[in-house]
């Protein structure tokens, strides 16, 4: 990924970046998987990532790049024991709590037409449509994060819908 000619090249990247998972599994899976969740998690600081979106444009591509593989990798799990085994990691590492947590803090407490300025100033953070990507491909096929995003998130996530049909998120 640190490779100019594989990150223009977002075809091959994609490619790469399917099989990823499918190297983590088999043989000292808890190793590896340990591992691959270690060299994405210090991108998903997604307050950090807002910062460098304002002064450090250049860091802040190289973040986007690492979060949107990790987003494809993610959505390349397999629906099988050993992808629930990885995405069970992944959602215990704190890379989901640190989803949740960004969604939980930030949006507005008041619906959209009551408070239109601070849902408009939500939405306008780089990090929000990479932060649902996640929780997205993290909850596919995947219940025990469903079920853990269910406890804490669905009231904020219903009124970020009906914003988010209106401000296009």
């Amino acid at each position: 990924m640190n490779i100019p000619h594989i990150q223009q090249n977002p075809q091959l990247l994609h490619n790469l970046l399917t099989i990823v998972p499918y190297l983590a599994f088999g043989e000292n899976s808890t190793d590896k998987i340990t591992h691959l969740v270690e060299f994405f998690k210090p991108s998903i600081d997604f307050e950090k990532f807002n910062e460098e979106k304002s002064t450090n444009s250049g860091m802040a591509a190289r973040t986007e790049i690492f979060i949107d593989c990790f987003v494809t990798m993610v959505d390349s799990v397999p629906a099988s024991s050993d992808g629930n085994e990885l995405k069970s990691f992944i959602t215990n590492s704190g890379i989901l709590s640190s989803c949740v947590n960004y969604i939980l803090n930030l949006t507005p407490d008041k619906e959209y037409l009551a408070d239109q300025k601070a849902w408009k100033e939500f939405l306008a953070r780089p990090a929000v449509p990479f932060v649902l990507k996640l929780m997205k491909v993290l909850c596919k096929k995947h219940e025990e994060t469903q079920i853990k995003i269910s406890q804490s998130c669905i009231p904020v996530l219903h009124r970020l819908e009906r914003v988010a049909s209106e401000e296009q998120v």
